[in-house]
């Protein structure tokens, strides 16, 4: 059964995050948060219709955590679309995976757009574990026979180290 008490004190932890995400630059959410309130949401998903207190919580409780996450991205948009440094400890591993597909769709945007390609097409001519680049972006794995558009840098020095074979 939902304890009103619990989930009363986590609407109002959602209002102090919600206010603190207007206030501040992007930091560092503890990620149980979010899976408690995931898991209020559905426990109370189930008595909403049952009763409309839960009702109502239940729409409060979407309505801030929604609130709180488009915030967030929007802060992460903002980062990437200005080039600024994003430190991966202000991140949770969800957003973190969010910023760096976004990064390497904008880059790519960038670069077709701008038509100034700072990536090589090449083919992996041996197998590349798992890395991180200068950055302390993850990159691979990598695969005999794949043909990728990896950074300038990093092709280069995989065609210098006899790991890739240039394509374009």
């Amino acid at each position: 059964m939902i304890d009103e008490k619990e989930i009363r004190q986590l609407i109002v932890k959602l209002h102090e995050l919600v206010d603190q995400e207007n206030q501040r630059g992007l930091e560092r959410i503890d990620e149980t948060i979010y899976k408690q309130i995931v898991s209020a949401i559905n426990e109370l998903k189930f008595y909403r219709d049952l009763d409309p207190v839960y009702g109502r919580y239940y729409n409060n409780i979407l309505e801030l955590y929604t609130r709180l996450v488009r915030m967030r991205m929007m802060k992460i948009v903002m980062i990437v679309t200005n080039e600024k440094e994003m430190f991966r400890e202000n991140l949770t591993d969800e957003e973190y995976r969010f910023y760096e597909a976004l990064r390497d769709v904008i880059i790519k945007y960038k670069s077709r757009m701008l038509n100034l390609s700072n990536v090589l097409k090449v083919e992996i001519l041996e197998d590349i574990s798992e890395y991180y680049d200068l950055n302390g972006n993850r990159r691979g794995p990598y695969r005999k026979g794949d043909i990728v558009e990896i950074d300038r840098e990093e092709a280069e020095w995989m065609i210098r180290e006899g790991k890739a074979r240039r394509l374009d």
